[in-house]
């Protein structure tokens, strides 16, 4: 039997476009990419610590085995990737728009989408070091902090 090859979920932060509001929000354009397809659209303008806060959080949890499930929610609009554990260890994404509907759906390379979130959170934490201790930035540099611990923890876990 051929191994399946997984999709690869990147995440995309646009550095030119973050800025920080006088609420001490993160705003630029982030996305995700997928093959060809950009979600929910390239050049989408959005709270990004906000988001990556949430998603760590999310991401962490599910890859512990604490949910089964993880929806990792875009803060402007009804967007959403959705996480689903596999009973063969894998994971499927769907990208799911308005009114829950799936627009596509996709086994996933889950420790590289992971890695992805580490990416882009250290984009954002790097790229405001005057900053780091407004609550957004700080949170996501902890929970960015936590997920590394966690697949450093599964890393050796599935080497022994």
């Amino acid at each position: 039997m051929g191994e399946q090859i997984l999709e690869k979920v990147r995440i995309v932060v646009d550095e030119g476009t973050l800025k920080l509001t006088s609420l001490g929000q993160v705003l630029g354009v982030i996305y995700v990419q997928m093959s060809e397809r950009s979600f929910p659209s390239q050049g989408w303008h959005d709270l990004c610590a906000s988001i990556l806060s949430m998603w760590l959080f999310s991401m962490n949890r599910y890859l512990l085995g604490l949910d089964e499930t993880a929806t990792l929610y875009f803060m402007d609009g009804d967007y959403a990737l959705k996480l689903i554990h596999q009973s063969n260890q894998q994971t499927i994404v769907r990208f799911m728009e308005p009114n829950d509907v799936c627009c596509m759906e996709s086994e996933i390379d889950i420790p590289y989408f992971a890695e992805q979130m580490l990416a882009a959170s250290v984009k954002i934490v790097n790229h405001f070091p005057q900053h780091r201790d407004i609550r957004n930035i700080r949170e996501i540099a902890e929970r960015a902090d936590a997920l590394r611990d966690t697949l450093r923890t599964i890393n050796a876990r599935e080497t022994m």
